[in-house]
């Protein structure tokens, strides 16, 4: 696994990836379930990162151990430590019991290949549920289970799914920068902003009524079928609401409610402030706006993303941006990381990208 891939982002990057991960999946807290034993150190959910790191280490460490009787930063218990190792593998061992990414809590989603796979061979293995009385024991076990771990990875099989992941990745990467390049050629400033479109599902299940024309339909299908007039009718009239360019985003929450969200990116001429349902883009918005047993169409409410979310920035809405702003390309990667970043860790049903660039002017 190249360098590039094994850290595509900065600290800042990373935490809003997952940030906006967490936030579209509804996943605040995590259920603590019960394990057989407690790491004495901060036993929170671990992040999709730590689980990567963790992957990580095994992948390029010829021995690793967990446990030591020389004293380090943090004691396991009366006369035995953890190692560096433990203090990094161990927390992600426990996690793979109560992590909803982990465990199948989120549904129809695809997670990076190698936290897929270490995560499937410490179930194999059954890591979670072994006592640690004996640690040499335990830690002969953990071996074992690390090893299997590391042939695992060498696989053709997961080789090439590592690959076709890491290959859409990039080239998502790339197809955003260019859209963005061609919105920084219109104009230095710009507001963006979303708009969800969901199917609603009723204890995990789709309701079985609603239009007799989306019945049959795989819910993906409706959606882009209700996104279609939408965009079209925006992209019709840009020149008054002024919009540069759409794209669209996949996301699935917890309970396996599929939305859409449309990303509007829009031309401001001035920093004035001016209150979005004011705007022409929101009269174009506003006639489909619909929340029933079946379907909601609404506002997003990512921060970044939508005004009126979060109080004025500097006198503007968190979701605008002017190029020549101090700290503009700080803010700029929390939006590309909220965008892109997250199809590093989380995608839905397959390998493909979550986002598709709709409309661009050329």
């Amino acid at each position: 696994m190249s360098k590039k891939f094994a850290k595509p982002f900065d600290a800042l990057e990373t935490q809003a990836s997952l940030d906006f991960i967490s936030t579209t999946t509804l996943v605040y807290l995590i259920t603590q379930q019960p394990v057989p034993f407690q790491i004495p150190t901060d036993n929170h959910a671990r992040k999709l990162n730590d689980h990567l790191k963790a992957g990580m280490k095994i992948q390029t460490s010829k021995s690793i151990r967990l446990f030591s009787t020389q004293p380090t930063d943090v004691q396991f218990r009366p006369n035995l430590y953890l190692t560096k190792s433990g203090q990094l593998i161990l927390p992600v061992i426990v996690d793979c019991a109560r992590n909803p990414f982990i465990v199948g809590g989120v549904p129809n989603i695809k997670i990076h290949p190698m936290i897929s796979v270490l995560a499937q061979t410490i179930w194999k293995h059954q890591l979670p549920h072994l006592p640690v009385n004996d640690h040499i024991q335990y830690e002969s076990i953990i071996d074992y289970c690390l090893s299997d771990f590391k042939v695992s990875i060498t696989t053709r099989e997961f080789q090439t799914q590592l690959k076709s992941w890491n290959t859409k990745y990039t080239s998502l990467k790339t197809h955003y920068d260019r859209f963005l390049d061609l919105i920084a050629s219109e104009t230095d400033r710009f507001e963006v902003h979303s708009l969800a479109i969901q199917r609603k599902k009723v204890n995990g299940m789709s309701p079985q009524f609603g239009d007799e024309h989306f019945i049959d339909q795989l819910v993906k299908d409706i959606l882009i079928d209700k996104a279609k007039p939408i965009i079209n009718k925006v992209w019709q009239n840009r020149k008054n609401n002024d919009v540069l360019g759409i794209l669209s985003k996949r996301e699935i929450d917890i309970f396996g409610t599929e939305t859409l969200r449309l990303i509007f990116f829009v031309e401001k001429e001035s920093s004035d402030w001016q209150d979005f349902k004011a705007s022409s883009l929101y009269e174009d918005l506003q006639p489909y706006f619909i929340n029933n047993a079946v379907d909601c169409i609404a506002l997003g409410a990512i921060p970044s993303m939508n005004a009126g979310v979060l109080p004025l920035y500097q006198s503007q809405e968190h979701n605008y941006y002017d190029l020549n702003q101090l700290y503009v390309g700080e803010r700029l990667k929390v939006l590309k990381a909220q965008l892109v970043g997250s199809d590093f860790w989380i995608r839905i049903e397959d390998h493909n990208p979550t986002v598709s660039i709709e409309r661009k002017l050329y």
